[in-house]
């Protein structure tokens, strides 16, 4: 027997899914919360500073979180790491 969801039910259980491989990622790769951010921003092609702007950091502080999502994700720059971010759903419009 097939039973309606009401509306935004299905949003929600698509958001909720979203949200849940997203922190299996976030497990697997060790990120923190302040590094996804700054991969996200990143990911938008935002600059170091933009960035540090954006997330009320200064520029090294940014380089020092780039420095370690490199190393989390096995990456060597910022192109490769929003390239991985991309590929394991960790920013928006992520396929």
């Amino acid at each position: 027997m097939y039973f309606p969801l009401p509306p935004g039910v299905g949003g929600t259980l698509t958001r909720l899914r979203s949200e849940r491989k997203q922190e299996h990622v976030r497990e697997r790769t060790g990120l923190t919360g302040r590094e996804l951010e700054i991969l996200e921003a990143i990911s938008r092609g935002l600059s170091n500073r933009a960035a540090g702007k954006e997330l009320f950091l200064s520029d090294q502080t940014v380089k020092f979180h780039l420095h370690n999502i490199y190393g989390k994700l096995g990456v060597a720059n910022r192109t490769e790491a929003t390239a991985a971010a991309h590929r394991l759903g960790l920013v928006a419009g992520a396929v």
